[in-house]
């Protein structure tokens, strides 16, 4: 997705979120370039970290996630993913 586009669906999701939005995927390059891979821009997805409840997540899922009337309309969904699928490196080893 364009940066456009994500800054949009970030918007779209702050008001049901109630706490901060961490991308975790690959529309994160977006934080730190100008210039994405196309390949990034392709994508039709922002993953994003959110350790809230089952329920708020599944909530979150079908109201901006795949097959979504959210994704129907804009063309891009969110998918909402909890400590048991994300994995980040240890700060010190990007020193």
């Amino acid at each position: 997705m364009k940066r456009k586009q994500l800054l949009e669906l970030l918007d779209d999701l702050r008001s049901h979120v109630g706490e901060e939005l961490k991308i975790v995927g690959s529309q994160a390059v977006h934080a730190v370039a100008n210039l994405v891979p196309s390949i990034v821009e392709r994508s039709v997805e922002c993953d994003l970290y959110l350790p809230v409840n089952l329920e708020k997540r599944q909530f979150l899922q079908t109201e901006f996630g795949l097959e979504s009337e959210y994704q129907a309309r804009k063309g891009i969904h969110a998918d909402f993913l909890g400590r048991a699928t994300v994995i980040l490196p240890n700060s010190r080893s990007l020193s």
